[in-house]
């Protein structure tokens, strides 16, 4: 761990605290470096990271300097901050935080209190990120939207909303129309708004567009595997999917998008992509935004879809062959992700059989995020992230078996080093997991073997973006795999 790592993790202590007030007194002692940032803002339960990543690559291959702002960060700390195709140098991130610890420490008799790890973070990008004077960036929201450190942006070129469901339920409402509106608490004034939204959280986006005289694009993709459906959507047709990606084909505002690839695998990423591609349609429509041009170049368009890629969204570790067996990496951390994993397996690995390796935090919805899983997945391993809100291990087990009995329960092992192990050794040598196999484990806290040996396909590893990352730090030992998948 870094020391600005160190240092910035230390106001976790702090917990996650939504509102304003800390931020706009922390940006006005670091002389309010978001407004100088033309910011694409980007919110939504699933899919904001990857339209984030579709913007971004699109806009590096038509050569414009941009910044790129996600969390969590998967892998190395300093994979949250990212401009012109690279993380945040050691000695960058050292310097911004000790510019805005200097800050924060003026901060410490004022009766706002102290800023939360996440907008001490927020305040390191941004003092960054105006360092660079680039031409864009992009902002992932944290949580929410009305009241994320993020949203102190009063002015973005372009504020994105993608799907909206049940997430954070205990800080943005039970409803879908209470969590769109926290949603679209980053709509402003007069800017345009592009969301990819259905249903009633489309209706209250729009409202707030209305609203606002924020114009709005609605973004929504109907897709056909045939020829170009009619309705209200944009009108989408896949050509082609399977584990190395998906091509497709797209018509908005009169223009054509013919035979789109994209590397990151399933229908719902398709979706993203349409998103991200109504986005950068609404900036190259708009006059006088750094130099956009009216039309965009094909080829560099191309290129900038194809080249997205992040990590833990359904990222193929291994697509299978003699020696290898299928593995997948997919955060799935929430009701609709998990649904989207399911939909994906079922269409890119159909006839195996499945096995899960699930952590899943504490304040989710756990009992219908295993529901879903248990739709494509044949038996599970269970374990614990390193983040403080995973669930126990065997409390998952229980939540699992409970929902299905005839569901496996092949082991639970608190250590997700050892429980991805035991995993990969047990789809490799289809046999049942044993005291030998995971006798170098940590913490095992139990192992199923009331069951004969069952046969596995592929491992899924699932219900966690910081399961994800610890296995990507910690599971994969040679440097070399860890930078292509980084």
């Amino acid at each position: 761990m870094t020391g600005a790592e160190e240092r910035i993790g230390a106001f976790g202590k702090f917990g996650w605290k939504l509102g304003l007030e800390r931020m706009r007194i922390l940006c006005g002692l670091l002389g309010e470096p978001q407004a100088r940032l033309n910011v694409i803002h980007v919110a939504g339960t699933n899919g904001k990271g990857s339209v984030c990543r579709y913007l971004y690559e699109i806009l590096l291959a038509h050569h414009y300097t941009v910044g790129l702002f996600m969390s969590p960060g998967l892998g190395d700390f300093r994979s949250r901050i990212e401009s012109d195709g690279s993380w945040i140098t050691g000695d960058d991130l050292e310097h911004c935080t000790d510019l805005v610890m200097a800050a924060v420490d003026q901060m410490a008799d004022g009766d706002a209190g102290p800023p939360t790890e996440f907008e001490v973070l927020t305040a390191v990008a941004f003092v960054y990120f105006a360092s660079k004077e680039l031409d864009f960036v992009i902002l992932e929201v944290g949580l929410g939207g009305v009241a994320d450190s993020t949203n102190i942006v009063d002015s973005p070129i372009v504020s994105v909303i993608t799907e909206i469901s049940f997430d954070h339920i205990d800080h943005l409402g039970d409803t879908i129309e209470r969590i769109a509106g926290e949603k679209a608490g980053i709509i402003k004034s007069g800017r345009p708004v592009v969301t990819s939204a259905a249903d009633e959280a489309a209706k209250v986006i729009a409202q707030r567009a209305y609203a606002l005289g924020a114009p709005l694009t609605l973004a929504r993709m109907e897709a056909s595997v045939g020829s170009l459906p009619s309705g209200k959507g944009i009108r989408t047709r896949i050509i082609r999917e399977d584990l190395g990606g998906t091509a497709f084909s797209c018509e908005m505002h009169g223009a054509r998008y013919d035979n789109i690839e994209i590397s990151m695998p399933g229908r719902h990423q398709v979706e993203n992509a349409v998103c991200a591609l109504a986005a950068f349609d609404a900036l190259r429509r708009m006059k006088g935004v750094a130099g956009l041009p009216a039309r965009s170049d094909a080829a560099a368009l191309r290129a900038g879809m194809k080249a997205a890629c992040l990590p833990g969204r359904f990222q193929v570790v291994s697509s299978g062959d003699a020696d290898s067996p299928v593995v997948i990496l997919d955060g799935a951390h929430n009701p609709a992700g998990a649904a989207a994993l399911h939909a994906t397996v079922s269409a890119l690995l159909p006839g195996m059989r499945i096995l899960a390796l699930i952590s899943v935090a504490r304040d989710k919805q756990v009992d219908v995020i295993l529901r879903k899983v248990q739709e494509f997945a044949e038996g599970a391993i269970f374990t614990e992230s390193s983040n403080v809100r995973s669930m126990g291990a065997m409390d998952l087990a229980h939540v699992w078996s409970s929902a299905s009995p005839s569901k496996a329960v092949e082991a639970v092992i608190s250590d997700p080093r050892g429980a991805y192990a035991a995993a990969t050794s047990l789809i490799s040598v289809g046999e049942s997991v044993d005291n030998a196999l995971i006798s170098h484990i940590a913490n095992p806290i139990r192992v199923d073997h009331s069951a004969a040996p069952r046969s596995y396909d592929a491992l899924v590893v699932c219900g966690s973006l910081y399961l994800v990352s610890d296995i990507m730090i910690d599971g994969m030992k040679d440097a070399q795999r860890q930078e292509e998948i980084l």
